[in-house]
């Protein structure tokens, strides 16, 4: 499969013919054009409004999860938050990547605990 060619690459290529052509102040354009595309890509992200809602309602399921006696099905979570079970497995998904939660199989049920510190 070949790589589709970004607007950077044809930027890239086009400043290369005009440098070339002795292009000066066309190229310099071309330059600066370039230079907007990669602040752009390296501009820091602020989160959306969702993402910050998800950051604490992942605080919350991690609290109910800590406060438990035993591991904790997702429907459970879900019904205490009022949230989908997918939401709440697609969170409780993101705390067992960060390390922070532990998904438990038992039987056909799937539990969350709080992860195992060494």
């Amino acid at each position: 499969m070949v790589k589709k060619a970004t607007k950077r690459d044809k930027f890239l290529e086009v400043f290369d013919i005009l440098t070339d052509l002795g292009k000066v102040d066309e190229a310099e354009f071309i330059a600066n054009e370039i230079a907007l595309i990669d602040r752009k890509r390296n501009a820091p992200r602020a989160l959306t409004e969702t993402q910050r809602e998800n950051i604490a309602l992942k605080q919350r399921l991690f609290g109910r999860i800590a406060d438990a006696d035993e591991a904790v099905r997702a429907g459970d979570l879900a019904k205490a938050e009022d949230i989908t079970v997918q939401k709440a497995t697609a969170l409780l998904r993101q705390l067992v990547l960060d390390g922070l939660v532990e998904r438990v199989e038992d039987g056909k049920v799937t539990l969350f605990r709080i992860a195992a510190r060494d």
